[in-house]
C-alpha cells in the first residue's frame, strides 16, 4: 500500500507525517481484518484555508483507492491533528459500513429475532356502518332539492 500525504497552504512536517501515517495504518489494518478488496493507495490531503471567516480552517481529506469502491472522507477542525483524527474516524465508519453492506448485515443488530405481529381484527364493511348512521337535516335537505329538468320543444 502506498500512502501519499500532500499539503496545501501548509508544510507537512515530519511529526505531522508520522502522525498521519500512524492513523492511516489503523484504517489499513481494519481493511485487512475485514478482508476488503486490495488497497492500492491512500491519499491524504492536508490544507489550511486562509479566509478568516472560516471557523475551522484546517481540513483533512482522505481517499482510499481499492480494487472495489473508492472510499473518501473530509473533515475540518481548528487543529490539524484533530482534523486527521476526525477524518480517520470517518474512514473507519465508512469501511465498516461498506463491509456490512457487502456481507448483508445491517448496522443496527442484524441477529435480533423478528417480532411477530398479531393479525388485525376484521373491520366492518363501510356500507354496513353507513346504514347505521342516523339521518341528519343537512343530508335530507340536500336530497329533497328539486332537480332542474330541461323542457324539450
Amino acid at each position: 500500500m502506498k500512502i501519499q500525504i500532500k499539503g496545501r497552504n501548509v508544510t507537512v512536517t515530519d511529526a505531522l507525517q508520522d502522525y498521519a501515517n500512524e492513523k492511516i495504518e489503523h484504517v489499513h489494518k481494519l481493511l485487512q481484518q475485514r478482508k476488503i478488496d486490495e488497497v492500492t493507495r491512500v491519499e491524504l490531503e492536508l490544507r489550511v484555508e486562509k479566509n478568516p471567516s472560516i471557523p475551522e480552517p484546517c481540513i483533512a481529506e482522505a481517499t482510499v483507492f481499492t480494487r472495489g469502491p473508492v472510499i473518501r472522507a473530509r473533515e475540518a477542525s481548528t487543529d490539524m491533528y484533530a482534523a486527521i483524527d476526525l477524518v480517520t474516524d470517518k474512514l473507519t465508519r465508512r469501511v465498516k459500513k461498506y463491509h456490512d453492506k457487502m456481507h448483508g448485515k445491517t448496522r443496527h443488530g442484524h441477529d435480533k429475532p423478528a417480532v411477530e405481529v398479531e393479525p388485525a381484527p376484521e373491520l366492518a364493511p363501510v356500507a354496513a356502518a353507513a346504514a347505521l348512521r342516523p339521518c341528519t337535516p343537512a343530508t335530507t335537505a340536500a336530497s329533497s332539492r328539486p332537480s332542474s329538468s330541461r323542457s324539450s320543444p
